[in-house]
């Protein structure tokens, strides 16, 4: 009986040995094209815009960019397969750092305070066209009480927020001093805003308005405060890792009640989107709609099937040229 459960369990560590080696031997055999590195850096600066933009969701511009599955993937399988996830991740989090520098200033100094509804109203209509896509990737094919319930149910939380949740005027930005129980509550808001900046449809930057951090971060980023910026990416990164690992998992086993959830928070970030615009019936409201539709059009095109099967087969090409 020993013996038997002895050979069972070398038999065991044997095939777990053998499926590390071989998951190490193909992650050591990652080789990718500079134009396919470039295609993920130009990516991941639209992420790292709307990642800066209240009630603009990265996790919806990544889910329009065709990358949210990949990237998810990526993130929660790190250890696992650490060469090919670096190299994937490092252009598109590039990317995205370039994004929330260079256009921090230009969104929130001109564009919003400038241009707040035909802004507003762009990034709806990006939105709104990038849901055939988000419908597509799904795989939802009918209506079923496991896509209709989730979808329902997320609609209408993210709706919920945005009534009763109001948080995020400039006054934290005055008087902030660094204690201890600030900087362990910056920690929490990094971990908050990253696991919302995963989730398509919740805004990251939003959430950090209802925490009252939002100011006091994106002040940070202007001045360049190294130390709230370090407190603040320990929490980030903290809840990257955590939080990719569980939407993974519900992505790879329940895919179907978790997409629904994913457009329910999606089309449930459109009132919060609204709300804060400020749409009048006026010149400016002219000039808005004409911003949603371009919006809209920008989306479709870049979530449509024709456009993926273009990038695709480039980037088939230049791996086989590489190879």
């Amino acid at each position: 009986m020993n013996k038997a459960s002895d050979s069972t369990t070398k038999e065991k560590t044997k095939t777990s040995s053998n499926s590390v080696a071989e998951n190490t031997k193909q992650d050591s055999k990652v080789s990718v094209s500079f134009k396919t590195v470039l295609l993920d850096f130009l990516r991941g600066i639209p992420v790292g815009v709307a990642n800066i933009i209240p009630g603009v969701s990265g996790g919806t511009i990544a889910v329009m960019l065709g990358i949210y599955d990949k990237l998810i993937g990526s993130i929660s399988n790190i250890r696992k397969k650490f060469l090919s996830s670096i190299v994937y991740l490092v252009p598109i989090l590039l990317g995205a750092g370039v994004g929330i520098l260079a256009f921090n200033y230009l969104l929130q100094d001109v564009l919003l305070k400038y241009y707040h509804m035909q802004t507003n109203m762009f990034f709806i209509g990006l939105v709104l066209g990038s849901l055939p896509m988000i419908l597509r990737t799904s795989g939802i094919k009918k209506a079923s009480p496991g896509s209709v319930i989730p979808f329902i149910v997320a609609t209408a939380a993210m709706v919920l927020i945005s009534v009763f949740f109001k948080g995020g005027t400039d006054a934290g930005q005055a008087g902030f001093e660094l204690t201890a129980v600030s900087g362990i509550m910056l920690v929490i808001s990094g971990i908050v805003a990253a696991v919302s900046m995963l989730l398509p449809g919740i805004s990251g930057s939003m959430m950090l308005m209802v925490l009252g951090y939002y100011y006091i971060v994106t002040g940070a980023l202007k001045s360049f405060d190294l130390v709230i910026l370090l407190l603040f990416g320990i929490g980030v990164l903290i809840g990257l890792l955590g939080g990719a690992k569980i939407i993974d998992i519900c992505l790879q086993k329940f895919r179907i009640p978790t997409y629904s959830a994913i457009i329910g928070l999606v089309i449930g970030s459109l009132y919060q989107l609204f709300a804060e615009s400020g749409f009048a019936f006026d010149i400016n409201g002219l000039f808005a709609v004409i911003a949603l539709v371009l919006g809209a059009a920008i989306a479709l095109v870049s979530g449509s099937r024709w456009l993926a099967d273009k990038v695709s087969k480039s980037q088939k090409s230049a791996e086989h040229t590489t190879e």
